[in-house]
């Protein structure tokens, strides 16, 4: 006796496989999208912590050498020597991006060589009694690559009153 039912064929149409490939290659693309964006994300939040962080360093040592001081000269805009109490000097400079501090014990780069300074500018902003020294300089990350996500610049500033004799 004939049988009018159809026999089942198991497996998939081309119409259905190219529906799955589409909507398999729409979904890896979202989350390669979604994860390239959160890397890029994360770099530069590192970048900019890292400026931020020696930045601050930077601007603490710095004042706390100035009011450790009982005199300061500055010999150039972007050059200070100071002298504590106890005989020691410290030559603080700016030398090819790199800001230098010199102690008898040797000399030293006060941020790493990822991160470059520029506009360094010394000032002495009291007009009487005991020198106020103000400390202002941007520090930025070394970007040889141009990439984006490794642009980041910050303007510190800071400010110390040497202590009196």
């Amino acid at each position: 006796m004939p049988t009018s039912k159809k026999e089942i064929k198991k497996g998939f149409t081309l119409v259905e496989m190219l529906l799955y490939i589409v909507i398999i290659s729409t979904t890896l693309t979202g989350v390669f999208v979604f994860l390239n964006a959160l890397i890029r994300t994360r770099v530069k939040m590192q970048t900019a912590i890292e400026v931020e962080q020696q930045g601050i360093f930077i601007a603490e040592t710095l004042s706390q050498d100035i009011r450790n001081a009982i005199s300061a000269e500055n010999p150039s805009p972007n050059a200070l020597s100071l002298a504590e109490a106890d005989g020691t000097t410290i030559a603080i400079s700016l030398e090819d991006g790199k800001l230098m501090r010199s102690v008898s014990a040797g000399t030293s780069a006060l941020h790493s060589a990822r991160l470059s300074m520029s506009d360094l500018s010394i000032s002495n902003q009291a007009t009487a009694g005991p020198p106020s020294i103000q400390i202002s300089f941007i520090l930025s990350n070394v970007n040889p690559s141009h990439r984006p996500e490794y642009d980041y610049a910050r303007t510190f500033t800071a400010s110390a009153t040497l202590r009196n004799k």
